[in-house]
């Protein structure tokens, strides 16, 4: 080595090129290292050490341990024992003292204890110290405390713990600290960190914990990103590419228009240029023909010249002047032309990328939910074990064999991210097939709602208790029966074991090829096909004769679920025919494992652009089972030949035109000795009217099932405008944009069909199984907000009691009302109004909370039914220029809610002509109320998302998100004397992120309380002039000022709820302001209970008892004096809520609300919130 370095000066780097000039430079800088390197090593060794030092050295190298000079200098040494052994002991550690300057000493993995330590205190020099894999305990490292120069130490897998953790805070130069698979835990890393701030430890679980954290959130965010540009791109496949030749035509022609424009301009530029010249060529003309007339004033010739120039100048200028208008205005229309041209390319540009587009998205939102997947899994690798108990409760009274089972469990913050990281266990120790998924997460990435499919055994009426375990270390029992999915270019093939299914994109009839494992074999055989494509199919007819095929035209299908207990597969298209489309449809077909039937979801939206109200004549499911030898057909629980059950409203139906009883089972079946096929829909009488046939080998199902003229006609109006509205003059009658969903199940059987088992099946069908945590533990978890469970405390006892008590009426009104049929099952009529409505305050919401605080599933089914009725019939899923010509709904938008009024939507009574009402029916409700409107005021989601974190129902989740998408590129609404209708707003969109955690929600959160602040006064708070109404005061001059007591209650419940997400503090400030000004102005100390205004007009009358005050303020109350500590606030509600509770139970004892119950819904949406101002401090 020496001989190369010294050959380096002698070479002329002049004569060699430059590469190999590097190549010389970079071998010697090598050279040198390693001579530094041999430098440093030898060192001991060739340095002037004591005789006595080097017996030491040489006693080291013996027992495997080198001794080097540390790389940061040439007088500190470094000490290894890394390559000895155990041999190396406490007495050999005794000799290192006579090393002068050890700074480094690593003796990890030998026989060092604690009395070996008391040696190394006497290294005063030392920096760094490696006891890994060592004996040593919390009593040895007490002795090196007085180590004032320790930098970094490595206890890496030895026994020490939180407590003797502690006595290394007062090492006062450290600064790493490693302590991987040590006894110390989190809060004892915790606590040495507030006594030693500045030492870095490793690992530090909670802070590895938070960059994991961090991962997951910002994956969450990559993620909804993902999901936004990909329910972008899937609008422009739905709206745009159908319309693809309409686009193309159309650019083409606004392509000719702005070429022949711009021609016609350029045309009239050039004429504009030379007009121009002609005009200054006069100019010039006549301004030397004035000369030479001022030269010879007395020359008539001159004077007449240069007067007749002048004038030709001017007929020129003026020529000019037109010449230059017209091109100014061809230009004009040529750039309007060129926009249009732009526009109209874009829209063809769209439209040709949709699909493509729709694709890459559709890749990168499964790229960004793997990466959630992924740092899910990391980050759950922090958590603790833990476990989930709740049971399962046969409702029906039937027995139900490996029964499918979906649904949603609250979890607490933190103790979950990976959803596959859980087990499920039978209250047995039977170790259950599971299947997850994350439905809704924390902020901090953790789930906060888990989706469960499993399956399970229950004799009738039977309770069973599970235990859902979770931990970083859990893996699932491999093995049983999983349902498979393929998936080619246009086709789908699920595979449950008995069951195999086609579904085709190219020709959609619905279960138009399936086939039964008969013998059990695992194949499936030609002849062990039960359905055919011969006449099945979806079909739509107008009352014009048109018959328009969900199999006409192409449609598009997503796997949502891919097992292994459940696959879910989402279809979706257009009922077509050669001559166009009427009514899109969304279909999901669910699989399950091992079982020998199909959940299928039929949903048909109104998206007739043509009218305002579309004409429907019927729409039928049709089932086609393969041959007819022998067919059997079971309807109405009799076995008999080809019949058509009717049934005609929630009092009768008819099987063959002949009356036959009261409510159908609503299933029908055909088969023979070899097997068949049965269907039942789901709430089938409810949703009347509806029809089963069994015609041959084909089973028709009627979602819309043909009437004849006059059978709902002539009925008085009252009870017309009730339930009749969309039945008259034998068709139905359809407002833009309305929805509804069926859910229909499939039974295919082997063998002769079974009356009992059948009907056992279709009884247990219409109410799902549900897992049920206690309201206890639902309510520690606070993922559905905070409240307390019923009748936990005697503090609010009586308010369940009065719950419980309006609930029963509500079931009354459901039949006495008949609050049923296809557009209204699931809402709830005011007798009062003549309309229904629309559930306002969100009724489902209200049931949700109240199933979850009970355990009470009569809550849980009417909160399911009502959430499905409002995203399908009172969501506007589609818009017309139609609906657009009245100001009620003149800017609707998909995703907006019609407000309370007839028909749900309006358009069934009464027109507009731009300035008044015509042909309105004689009702309570009118104007507006017939024909159709929406405001912010009357816009609520919480019930929806609720019915999604307790289902998974996935078609829930798409309305609400693009109903809250709609509502939050609205925010900011309005500020007025109608504050609901900033106030509601606020709390949608506040829902909508606590539901999806999509930051776009908080954001239009922000900007609602952003324009609310511009209104706020600390002293006053929220100040408006009050509506005529809201104060009885007909004269402006003389309108009191204030607020709407119970719009202001229900808008600083949402701000509280605002707060608690953002820890805004002037937030903080603008509720405690609005809070004040409703004790100040409305407040009834004598009553204890609020006045329903500021108005002070009419205060010779009491304030009512029973308060939507003090309902709606309960959220603001309670989490204000929670936050502030502020008793007077506290006190108020409680007195007002007990006024409240015992109006209430006076008047549900009366009945007062029977026949609008649901309106009550004001009274229970926020006061489950309230019950913490409730409990003693």
């Amino acid at each position: 080595m020496n001989r190369l370095l010294l050959l380096a000066p002698s070479i002329n780097f002049g004569q060699i090129t430059s590469y190999a000039k590097k190549l010389w430079l970079v071998l010697i800088a090598s050279l040198l290292s390693l001579q530094v390197q041999a430098i440093a090593e030898d060192a001991p060794k060739a340095a002037l050490l004591s005789q006595e030092a080097e017996q030491v050295v040489s006693r080291i190298e013996q027992l495997g341990g080198k001794v080097r000079y540390a790389a940061a200098g040439m007088q500190d040494l470094e000490v290894d024992f890394r390559f000895s052994n155990e041999k190396f002991n406490d007495a050999e550690l005794a000799a290192l003292s006579k090393l002068a300057n050890v700074t480094v000493l690593r003796i990890n993995g030998t026989g060092v204890t604690d009395k070996g330590l008391r040696h190394v205190a006497k290294l005063p020099s030392l920096k760094r110290l490696d006891l890994a894999k060592t004996v040593v305990t919390g009593i040895g490292l007490k002795q090196l405390t007085g180590l004032k120069q320790l930098e970094s130490l490595n206890l890496y897998a030895t026994k020490v713990g939180d407590r003797e953790l502690l006595e290394l805070a007062k090492l006062q130069k450290l600064k790493t600290l490693y302590i991987e698979k040590t006894h110390i835990t989190e809060p004892g890393i915790a606590a040495f960190k507030k006594l030693a701030a500045g030492v870095t430890v490793v690992p530090d679980m909670s802070e590895d914990r938070r960059r994991a954290e961090l991962l997951v959130v910002a994956s969450q965010k990559l993620l909804h990103r993902a999901d936004s540009e990909l329910t972008a791109f899937k609008q422009d496949v739905k709206e745009l590419f159908p319309r693809l030749a309409d686009f193309k035509k159309d650019q083409e022609a606004k392509k000719k228009t702005y070429e022949a424009l711009r021609k016609s301009a350029d045309d009239l530029r050039k004429k504009r240029d030379a007009a121009n010249k002609s005009s200054s060529d006069a100019e010039k003309a006549a301004s030397k023909a004035q000369k030479e007339s001022k030269a010879k004033p007395d020359d008539e010739k001159l004077k007449q010249a240069a007067k007749k120039s002048q004038q030709q100048a001017e007929e020129a200028k003026k020529n000019a002047e037109k010449a230059s208008a017209a091109y100014d205005d061809a230009k004009q229309k040529a750039g309007s032309a060129k926009r249009k041209f732009d526009k109209a390319n874009g829209l063809q540009k769209r439209a040709e990328n949709a699909k493509k587009n729709e694709e890459v998205a559709r890749k990168t939102y499964n790229a960004a939910a793997l990466r959630v997947t992924l740092t899910s899994r990391q980050r759950n690798a922090f958590t603790k074990p833990g476990k989930v108990s709740f049971s399962v409760s046969e409702p029906t009274g039937v027995v139900r064999d490996r029964w499918p089972i979906t649904s949603g469990i609250p979890l607490h913050r933190g103790v979950l991210f990976d959803a596959e990281a859980t087990t499920l266990v039978s209250a047995e120790g039977d170790e259950i097939p599971l299947q997850t998924e994350a439905l809704s997460r924390w902020p901090d990435g953790s789930i906060r709602w888990l989706l469960l499919d499993f399956q399970a055994t229950f004799g009738a009426s039977q309770t069973r208790k599970f235990s859902l375990q979770y931990g970083p270390a859990l893996q699932r029992k491999a093995g049983g029966e999983v349902v498979a999915v393929e998936e080619s270019k246009d086709r789908i093939e699920l595979n449950t074991g008995p069951l195999r299914v086609e579904l085709s994109s190219k020709d959609f009839r619905l279960l138009n090829a399936v086939w039964l494992d008969r013998d059990g074999n695992g194949e499936f055989a030609d002849d062990e096909r039960l359905t055919t494509n011969q006449d099945a199919g979806i079909i739509l007819t107008t009352p014009d004769g048109k018959s328009f095929h969900a199999d006409a035209s192409d449609a598009t299908m997503e796997v949502e679920q891919a097992g292994p207990l459940r696959a879910c597969v989402r279809i979706a298209g257009k009922h077509s025919n050669k001559d166009g489309s009427m009514f899109r449809y969304i279909v999901r077909v669910h699989a399950f494992a091992g079982r020998p039937y199909l959940k299928i979801n039929y949903t048909f939206v109104n998206d007739n652009e043509r009218e305002l109200m579309s004409k429907v004549d019927s729409l039928e499911l049709v089932f086609a089972a393969s041959g007819a030898d022998n067919n059997k057909s079971i309807l109405d629980g009799q076995v008999g030949g080809n019949r058509r059950l009717f049934q005609v409203d929630d009092q009768s139906y008819e099987i063959n035109a002949k009356s036959a009883g009261k409510r159908a089972a609503g299933w029908v079946a055909i088969g023979n000795q070899q097997g068949g096929v049965a269907i039942g829909v789901r709430e089938f009488w409810q949703n009347w009217p509806k029809s089963l046939e069994a015609h041959d080998n084909l089973l028709r199902v009627g979602i819309c099932p043909k009437f004849e003229k006059g059978r709902y006609d002539g009925k008085p109006i009252k009870e017309e405008a009730k339930l009749y509205y969309y039945l008259r003059d034998g068709d139905y009658s359809f407002k833009i944009g309305v929805s509804r969903t069926h859910e229909v199940w499939a039974h295919l059987f082997s063998g002769e069909p079974s009356v009992e088992t059948l009907n056992s099946f279709y009884r247990a069908v219409d109410l799902p199984l549900l897992a049920q945590p206690s309201p206890d533990y639902v309510s520690q978890t606070q993922a559905a907000g905070d409240f307390q469970p019923a009748k936990k405390s005697a503090a609010y006892a009586r308010y369940d009691a009065w719950l419980d008590a309006t609930f029963q009426l509500h079931l009354a009104d459901l039949e006495n009302v008949r609050e049923y049929g296809l557009l209204n099952f699931g809402d709830w009529y005011n007798i009062k109004w003549d309309s229904w409505g629309n559930l306002e305050y969100d009724t489902a919401r209200c049931f949700a909370i109240q199933y979850l605080r009970t355990g009470d599933r009569r809550y849980f089914d009417r909160a399911s039914q009502a959430a499905r009725h409002y995203l399908d019939v009172d969501v506007v899923h589609e818009i017309s220029d139609g609906l657009h010509k009245f100001p009620g709904s003149a800017k609707m938008r998909p995703g907006h809610i019609w407000l309370h009024q007839l028909g749900h939507t309006g358009g069934y009574y009464g027109r507009y002509d731009g300035e008044k009402y015509h042909d309105e029916a004689p009702l309570i409700m009118k104007g507006a109320y017939q024909v159709g409107m929406y405001n912010f005021g009357h816009h609520w989601i919480g019930g929806v998302f609720d019915y999604y974190m307790l289902t998974g129902d996935r078609r829930a989740l798409e309305v609400a998100k693009m109903s809250a998408d709609t509502l939050a590129a609205d925010c900011p609404t309005r500020y007025t004397d109608h504050i609901r209708d900033l106030g509601w707003p606020l709390n949608f969109v506040v829902a909508a992120y606590e539901a999806t955690g999509k930051q776009e929600y908080l954001d239009a959160a922000t900007r609602q309380w952003k324009l609310l602040q511009k209104h706020f006064d600390a002293e006053k708070g929220f100040q408006v002039m009050l509506a005529y109404g809201h104060c009885n005061e007909p004269s402006t001059a003389k309108r009191c000022h204030g607020q709407n007591a119970y719009m202001l209650a229900l808008t600083m419940s949402g701000l509280a709820r605002y707060h608690r997400l953002t820890q805004d503090p002037e937030a903080l400030k603008g509720l405690t302001a609005g809070l004040n000004q409703l004790v100040r102005e409305c407040w009834s100390e004598k009553h204890k209970s609020f006045y329903l205004s500021s108005c002070i007009h009419n205060r010779d009358n009491p304030p009512p008892a029973l308060c939507s005050v003090t309902a709606l303020s309960a959220e603001a109350f309670a989490y204000e004096a929670a936050i502030t500590g502020n008793a007077e606030h506290r006190r108020i509600w409680r007195e007002a809520f007990e006024t409240m509770v015992t109006a209430g139970l006076e008047s549900a004892a009366k009945g007062d609300q029977q026949g609008q119950t649901g309106y009550s819904s004001m009274m229970f949406h926020f006061t489950p919130f309230g019950f913490r101002a409730l409990e003693p401090r």
